[in-house]
């Protein structure tokens, strides 16, 4: 008999060729002590159905797609409790009309260089 893919002269080709390589060296471990426990009980819902709207919609794409240290470790107050007022509705209209001239466009050259001589 001549070789075949299967074996040669009827041998099976592992006892030929050798095991594979799990044979020698031993199986996975995740044959040996299971799989992880998402894989037998399933994936959260949230990776089934998606995120839900507002992650995907408000949340900055970088948190949707790669978490961020401070989603991990906790967000900033300011996002919990929410922006300061000014931030939602303007600067206080004192601050933008009852500054100063020289506040907003900077000081008299004199007052910076001193008086002429």
């Amino acid at each position: 008999m001549g070789c075949r893919n299967w074996g040669v002269d009827g041998v099976p080709i592992w006892v030929v060729y050798g095991l594979p390589i799990w044979g020698v060296y031993g199986l996975p471990i995740w044959v040996v002590y299971g799989l992880p426990i998402w894989v037998v009980y399933g994936l959260p819902i949230w990776v089934v159905y998606g995120l839900p709207f507002w992650v995907v919609y408000w949340l900055p794409i970088w948190v949707v797609y790669g978490v961020s240290i401070w989603v991990i470790y906790g967000l900033p107050i300011w996002v919990v409790y929410g922006v300061p007022i000014w931030v939602v509705y303007g600067v206080p209209i004192w601050v933008v009309y009852a500054l100063p001239i020289w506040v907003v466009y900077g000081l008299p050259i004199w007052v910076v260089y001193g008086l002429p001589i």
